[in-house]
């Protein structure tokens, strides 16, 4: 998909997220060159706007995964407790 259709207040759960940065890596037209360069077998480059809305995505997802986590620890959370991020850090992301 052409990364002017999607809308980021749209995206809803990180699955949406995740969809959508996967539709617009593979559209040829987020590449500079369009479909000859994406075609071609050569590395390409994102378009300016792809790559602002990629990263906007990745705002996203980011703040859904906290909101997701947060609800997950509401009882903790209404303790006192504090949020563990060492499974995040623990995972893929920072090892």
């Amino acid at each position: 998909m052409h990364y002017s259709d999607v809308a980021i207040h749209g995206l809803l759960s990180i699955e949406d997220c995740e969809q959508a940065e996967a539709g617009i890596y593979n559209d040829p037209r987020n590449t500079v060159g369009g479909h000859k360069a994406f075609y071609s077998g050569y590395a390409t480059y994102m378009l300016k706007g792809a790559e602002k809305k990629l990263q906007a995505i990745q705002r996203r997802s980011d703040s859904l995964f906290i909101k997701q986590l947060k609800q997950q620890h509401k009882e903790y959370l209404k303790e006192g407790g504090a949020l563990d991020w060492s499974i995040w850090y623990e995972g893929e992301h920072f090892c």
